[in-house]
């Protein structure tokens, strides 16, 4: 956490620059209240991460960044769902999701984050198939852009739906699958390594 207090500072530090040389209202700043945002959030602090985000959507919206304002998105559905709010979640990634596409078309790394979250969402509502075929998606993605660490975290994912739905061989092999592409990081102190064997 003390990282993360740090940066706080820092980043707290550049508003009051940027707010003296581009303006409050730049979307450099816009940045850092992302970067804020994300901060706070992973603190537990969960409104001034929302003050922030939505600074930054509206900064990010006014001078017509779409592709952060969908991030922005993004991220408040993150948010939502650390406090258990995974409707608020599902309209706010499904609006990011159109966004990423419109802007790079199916197959893009971000649309395959977003259809990550989207699968999360499916299954904290119990819609296990949608999850499974969201979570596929994104894997197809991640490794189309060699993407090891999403790719792990999919496989992960798939694995945990299989567990609910009873499927313990698929999950079995999904969750070796994640541990093996992990292992192709050259770290087992990954923390999504550490993730994938604790579940």
């Amino acid at each position: 956490m003390g990282n993360y207090t740090d940066a706080i500072g820092l980043y707290q530090r550049a508003l009051e620059v940027f707010s003296t040389t581009v303006g409050d209202d730049h979307p450099k700043a816009a940045l850092v209240h992302t970067n804020l945002g994300d901060c706070f959030r992973k603190l537990h602090s969960g409104d001034e991460a929302d003050d922030h985000y939505q600074i930054a959507r509206a900064i990010n919206e006014a001078h017509g960044v779409r592709e952060e304002v969908a991030w922005n998105d993004n991220c408040r559905a993150l948010l939502a769902l650390t406090r258990g709010d995974a409707r608020l979640a599902t309209t706010l990634l499904n609006s990011a999701l159109d966004e990423f596409v419109r802007l790079f078309g199916e197959g893009h790394p971000k649309v395959a984050q977003v259809q990550q979250n989207l699968g999360i969402c499916a299954k904290i509502g119990g819609r296990y198939e949608e999850a499974l075929a969201l979570y596929h998606s994104a894997a197809d993605t991640n490794a189309a852009h060699d993407d090891a660490i999403e790719l792990a975290e999919n496989f992960h994912n798939m694995a945990i739906v299989h567990l609910y739905l009873g499927d313990a061989h698929a999950a079995f092999s999904h969750q070796s699958r994640a541990l093996a592409l992990a292992a192709t990081l050259g770290s087992d102190a990954h923390a999504k390594t550490a993730t994938y064997r604790e579940r």
